[in-house]
């Protein structure tokens, strides 16, 4: 039995001008400004730890962090691949 405010929950957007979590970014823009946003590529792709922060980085370097948001790009590729050397 799935309780009223489960249900609530789940629901879909803006109901009664609430605001989504979603429809804002705090400290910047440089996520809104994308056609399809980081977070809902990486969750809708089921992305791990590693591999959502590479797509979040590589996305935003031109726009926020420049070379550091690449050589974090890197480095997260690095831990990334410990995982395959640790297998």
């Amino acid at each position: 039995m799935v309780r009223k405010r489960d249900r609530q929950s789940r629901q879909k957007p803006n109901k009664g001008g609430v605001p989504r979590g979603s429809d804002r970014q705090v400290g910047g823009s440089h996520y809104k400004d994308f056609a399809i946003q980081p977070s809902h590529y990486i969750r809708r792709n089921k992305l791990g730890w590693y591999e959502g922060n590479i797509v979040k980085y590589i996305s935003r370097h031109a726009a926020k962090g420049g070379r550091l948001d690449v050589e974090k790009v890197i480095h997260y590729a690095e831990l990334l691949l410990e995982e395959y050397d640790n297998e």
